[in-house]
């Protein structure tokens, strides 16, 4: 390890006065002149240093690195006694102190008197003697080796054909079981997937034990310095809210309804929100017409900024699936005898076409007055509450499905992000059902507010969120808030790609959820599926799915 010179570089000395000073008040506790100078003598402040250029090399890119270890640093001289008179006791070390206290601190460093100073006993083990001669025969090389990160795939290969270590092959590494990973002496390469305790990091000294090309019996002993991260995701923390707090929410829910159709819908807490003590904001609900006819499901996500938004997500959705319903069953007769009069057409595209045409026209006001209903419940809910609308704010996007023949009818609405879309693994076909709101910066959006809804134009603006699809009814489903949408999708072309939803289909939900025999268990199976890892994407997340066998 090379050596950090004494005396130190003086802007040094001045961060690590005030490094010492800022802990100690961190603690509560005050240190004059006298007890910081006699507190950085007891410190081993070399090694650190020269750790941390050791951990810039590790983390700068380069290849192994071999550094002389074999002489060791000399410890750190205590400084003279009129130093430490340099201040009454008890008198807290100022800034304008702290820069001519470097400089007698450099002055005086490496050249310690010995015995006691200015009244001061020398700490016995403050200055370890200086190896003897016999500690400086063969040199001891310490490999470098890029960081690892915990429970992550590693796999490096060790060159040893720079000087001074060109005329050695690596014989053998002790010590590499106990951390997951074994090291090929054919190849060079040290691999495996590392191990630690959760959460925590790990600095590993591994003995190499190096042999000479020309001559195998000739071994000489060095080490291996290798950083274990922890992995991110166990240094997340699951912090509970505030007791206090109204508007409780569990923070995992689910359901899985057997149907037909069958609707599969979860909702769970995001690390970010665990991690800082707030509630789940998402939200779903599931409905259907007394005649099972129609299958209606919402889901909504809560503003981040809003400080009720997990309030107004559960109002969002509740509110426009019981208005949707309502409304299907008072107009369920007009509605049989327009399908009725459809499904006798036996030209498939024109049957479809026309069933497009007339649902349209017959569903819009429904589906519109439903979400209109929910932005009502919410303006309500907050002058009841004596706060702004939009500390309730949310998304929402809701569906109706209904099955004809071989046929499934589906009418939707969707304002905010996320995403909302029907796609068949049978044929690959989609439909997006309408467009993501977002805005210029990551986390914008629209909201279901009163703004929404202008007076003059409030059926211009719902029609363009209003979808109406005819579609095979092996086609399925699928309402996601942004936690599942982005990190699945990651952009707005994406989401516009079939192919990348065929992927989330057989990848993900197909390969990972057993839909094919509903159980009353596969609720929670999908609330631990929504608990996958994807790096910087943690916010709650909610999917819903609704799919006939």
């Amino acid at each position: 390890m090379a050596r950090f010179q004494s005396p130190q570089d003086k802007r040094i000395e001045i961060a690590l006065a005030r490094l010492i000073r800022c802990q100690l008040t961190l603690h509560d506790l005050e240190a004059d002149v006298g007890a910081l100078v006699r507190i950085r003598q007891q410190l081993p402040v070399a090694r650190f240093l020269d750790e941390i250029v050791e951990a810039g090399r590790r983390n700068a890119g380069q290849n192994l690195l071999m550094v002389d270890v074999s002489t060791r640093p000399s410890a750190e001289a205590p400084c003279s006694a009129d130093i430490s008179r340099a201040a009454e006791p008890g008198v807290p070390v100022s800034d304008a102190t702290i820069g001519s206290l470097v400089t007698n601190i450099a002055e005086t460093i490496g050249s310690p008197p010995d015995g006691e100073v200015g009244g001061e006993a020398v700490m016995k083990d403050a200055a370890p003697a200086a190896p003897t001669p016999k500690d400086a025969g063969q040199p001891m090389y310490r490999l470098l080796v890029p960081n690892a990160t915990a429970d992550v795939a590693y796999s490096y290969q060790l060159d040893l054909s720079r000087e001074p270590l060109a005329a050695y092959r690596i014989h053998a590494i002790s010590g590499l079981e106990e951390i997951g990973l074994t090291f090929d002496p054919e190849t060079h390469r040290l691999h495996g997937t590392p191990c630690v305790e959760p959460g925590q990091a790990l600095q590993k000294e591994l003995e190499v034990v190096l042999a000479r090309r020309d001559n195998p019996a000739v071994r000489v002993a060095s080490r291996l310095s290798l950083f274990i991260n922890p992995h991110p995701r166990t240094l997340w923390k699951k912090i509970e809210p505030d007791a206090l707090l109204e508007h409780r929410k569990e923070h995992r829910c689910s359901l899985c309804e057997a149907g037909p159709p069958m609707v599969l819908a979860a909702s769970v807490r995001g690390r970010s929100h665990e991690n800082s003590g707030a509630f789940r904001e998402d939200d779903f609900h599931v409905g259907r017409t007394a005649d099972g006819s129609w299958t209606v499901v919402a889901v909504s996500d809560g503003a981040g900024s809003a400080k009720l938004s997990r309030l107004g997500s559960r109002i969002a959705t509740e509110t426009a699936v019981a208005s949707l319903l309502d409304a299907l069953g008072n107009c369920r007769a007009e509605l049989d005898a327009a399908v009725a009069e459809v499904v006798q057409d036996e030209d498939a595209l024109a049957r479809v076409a026309r069933l497009e045409k007339s649902g349209e026209a017959m569903l819009l006001e429904p589906v519109g007055r439903a979400a209109f209903a929910a932005s009502k419940a919410i303006q309500t809910k907050a002058g009841e509450l004596g706060v702004e609308e939009k500390a309730l704010a949310a998304t929402l996007m809701f569906a109706a499905i209904r099955r004809i023949g071989d046929d499934m009818l589906v009418a939707s609405y969707w304002i905010g992000d996320g995403a909302a879309a029907l796609f068949d693994p049978a044929s690959g076909a989609f439909h997006l059902l309408g467009e993501a709101d977002s805005g210029e910066f990551s986390g914008q959006t629209r909201f279901l507010l009163s703004q929404e809804f202008p007076v003059d134009s409030a059926w211009v603006a719902i029609g363009k969120r209003f979808r109406f699809r005819c579609v095979p009814v092996s086609a399925v489903l699928l309402l996601m808030t942004d936690g599942v949408s982005d990190p699945k999708f990651g952009t707005d072309n994406a989401l516009r790609d079939p192919a990348r939803w065929r992927a989330f289909w057989e990848d993900d939900l197909a390969a990972q959820l057993p839909l094919s025999t509903p159980e009353a268990e596969l609720g929670a199976k999908l609330e631990d599926y929504l608990q996958f890892w994807s790096q910087g994407e943690h916010d709650d997340r909610t999917l819903a799915l609704v799919r006939w066998a």
